[in-house]
Parts: structure tokens; sequence; C-alpha cells
């Protein structure tokens, strides 16, 4: 495994004129489009198994780097997603059984795996569960070792990378590295470090294709998260703190009541605290009401509670909780079915930047591309959906998150 190192300019002298430059006075587009558009370079070919929401395709969208998708997925409302934001893509059904010479040669190939086998809230069966769910990542893996892209990512559960999965974790890792093509590069993010509000633990597998390396890949350094209010938007007149689930949801109520009381213990004054809490878990697994959002599973598909607000917590921010500004979006209109899949999906903002970071290791673009979550543009978009406001794009650098928690709570 390669320890992060900081990249040296001089490590891309070998690139292209047009890509190891900055590219002047660019402001209306995204400086790796303009590159690629420059070079007259064929779209780069991504292959998304277990596509879901199209998260990586999305992190390309973000960077500007022209691309062909190919998605596999079986969900139905994933696939119904997928066909309303990627129209012009490639959409299959199920990698079992499929026939790679039928696919194009792929440039990059993703895979967020099922991860109920290898949770600590699944089964926890691994690769031997009943029905074959935790195996299908065999079917990538056949898929990497065909099509040898210059890059893959595979993602799952922090618990894919326990001791109880050790044996499953280390196959994956000598089949990928069987023949000494790539480098790898294993690590757990939280989305938290990575500039949104979610505690969200995920284990992260990059291969970068040796012969192709043109510098050295790191992990994107952390980001500080945007405040819980940045997301939620403004407080409603309807909004109230004393305010319970209704009596038809016991659990949830029961959790909701004990908690409550916590706080006031406490001398929380929730009018100048978000707080949210896992009301439909079991009493074991509630976990604490926090200042920073739970991580949201397909499972919770009738909302974390916000005890500030009384309230559950609506469609639109899970996916700004997922690095996403919801009206971006397109045939959105089930809020549990977008629950559901903003549960299942990689978060946006650990994906765009690591994706950028190995393109920028094989020399597929430039250096002077946007780190949009360095940045801070991306954060601005989701705060400026949120708050119905016009802000800059360097917002996060002008106002840390401290800062923006002061400016969007209500006042004393």
């Amino acid at each position: 495994y390669i320890s992060d190192e900081t990249i040296a300019s001089d490590q891309y002298s070998n690139l292209p004129p047009i890509l190891a430059f900055p590219f002047g006075d660019v402001t209306d587009k995204c400086a790796a489009e303009v590159a690629f558009r420059a070079v007259d370079l064929a779209p780069i070919v991504m292959l998304d198994d277990f596509a879901g929401t199209g998260m990586p395709a999305m992190a390309m969208r973000g960077l500007g780097v022209p691309t062909r998708h190919v998605f596999f997925e079986t969900d139905p409302v994933a696939r119904k997603f997928l066909q309303n934001n990627f129209a012009a893509e490639e959409l299959r059904g199920s990698v079992v059984g499929r026939r790679l010479a039928s696919l194009p040669s792929c440039d990059i190939v993703t895979a967020g795996f099922p991860c109920q086998p290898f949770s600590v809230l699944g089964h926890g069966h691994g690769i031997s569960e009943e029905g074959g769910r935790g195996a299908v990542v065999l079917e990538t893996i056949k898929a990497i070792r065909h099509f040898h892209p210059l890059v893959f990512l595979l993602e799952n559960v922090a618990a894919f990378a326990g001791a109880a999965h050790a044996e499953t974790r280390r196959m994956v890792l000598d089949l990928l590295d069987s023949d000494g093509k790539y480098e790898l590069h294993e690590k757990i993010v939280c989305s938290s470090a990575s500039g949104v509000p979610q505690t969200r633990r995920r284990w992260y597998l990059l291969g970068v294709l040796r012969s192709r390396l043109q510098g050295l890949f790191h992990w994107p350094a952390p980001v500080e998260g945007l405040p819980l209010c940045a997301v939620l938007g403004p407080r409603s007149v309807n909004d109230d703190a004393l305010r319970l689930p209704p009596t038809t949801q016991r659990n949830a109520r029961a959790n909701v009541q004990r908690w409550l009381a916590a706080v006031r213990r406490q001398g929380v004054d929730l009018s100048r605290e978000e707080l949210v809490l896992d009301c439909d878990a079991s009493r074991k697994w509630c976990g604490n009401a926090a200042s920073v959002c739970p991580c949201l599973t397909r499972s919770r598909d009738q909302g974390l509670w916000l005890l500030s607000r009384g309230a559950r917590m609506s469609s639109e921010v899970c996916c700004r909780l997922q690095g996403i500004p919801f009206k971006s979006l397109k045939g959105l209109k089930n809020d549990r079915d977008v629950r559901r899949l903003m549960g299942n999906a990689m978060t946006l903002s650990v994906v765009e930047p690591v994706l950028r970071a190995a393109l920028i290791a094989t020399g597929c673009c430039a250096p002077s591309v946007e780190d949009r979550w360095k940045s801070g543009r991306a954060q601005a978009a989701l705060v400026s959906e949120a708050w119905g406001l016009s802000l800059p794009d360097d917002l996060m650098a002008v106002l840390p998150a401290r800062v923006l928690q002061q400016l969007f709570l209500p006042s004393p």
C-alpha cells in the first residue's frame, strides 16, 4: 500500500501541455471539460456495477470530464432514477451471468456492492449469505480482470474491513493484485470528513493501473463538514421541539420522548441546537441525539427525527447530506423512495475528490481541475439551495463551519 505523499508539479512534466498547466481565464466551464475538448479525447467509459443513484457518474459530471456510462442495476426505483438523470446512457440489469465481451472496453470500474451481508446491522453472513448477495462482488472483480481499467473503485461498509470479514477482504485484495498490475489504496473514510454533516464510515478500495501511472495517488485531505443547520434550511413557524411522532409509531415515539427528557436534563437549548435522532432504531441501536446526522440507511425511509424541529427529516435534506442539491435531480416524487436511494448511495463529497485524484495520477485530467469540495463551491451550492440564498462560491474558505453555525442558527 502506498503512503500519502504530496504530488510535486514536476511529476507531471510528461503530460501533454494542455493537461499539465493551468487553463488561463476559464470562468464558466470546468477546466477539465476544456482540457478534454481541446485535445479531442474520446469520452472515458465507466462501468458502474450496483449503480443505485449513479454517484460515481455524478462525480465525473461534477469534474466536467466527458464520460460514457454503462450502468448495471436491478432495483426498479433506482433504474427509474438512472433513466431520468442519465437518459442517454446504457442501462442493464443484473451483473450475474453477464457476457463481458458484449460490453464496451472500460476505463473506470466502480461498485458499491451490497452491504447487508457485511453490515453490523445486517445478517453478517458475509460472502456465504444465502441467495448469493454477498458473493456478487466477484462479478465486479471478473470485470476488472477482464478489462484492466485505468482505475477501479470499490465501496462498502466499514465492517467489511473488520475482523469478521477479514478472510473475504483478503481474498478480494489477492484477486485484484494477483498479477501485480494495480497499485492498491485502501481507506476507511467518513463522510463528515469530506464536507457534509453525516457520520457515514465506508471502506474504499482504489486501484490504479501501474502501467498508466504518471504521478502519485494520494487520498484527498479531510474537509471540514458543514454544520447540520446549513443543509436543513430555515426553521418554520410549524416547528415544535415538543412534538412527538404519532402514537401509531410506538418505538419512535418512545425514543423521542426519552431523548427530549435527556436533553432537558442536560440543559440543551433546542432553539439554538440542531439535533437529529435515529428514532426508528431499537433502544439498543438508537444511539445519541447528535449535531451530525447518523448514517442514512435504506431502512430509514420514513426519515430520521429532528428533535429541534419536531419533524421527520425531508428527502431534500437527505440528498444534501449525500452531497447533492435536490433540485439538480430529476424524477424524484416519492419521499420514501428518495430516502431509500440516498440510504444506499455513496457520498458524492467522498467519491468526486477520490476520482479526481486517481484521474490526475493516471494523466487523464489536469492537476488544475478544481476540487469543488476543497474550494467550497460544492458546499455553497448545498447551502444556497437549503436557505434560498445566493452565496459566493468561496463560501467555505471565507466562513468556516463554526461561523456558519452561528450564522444559520436562530438568534437567542
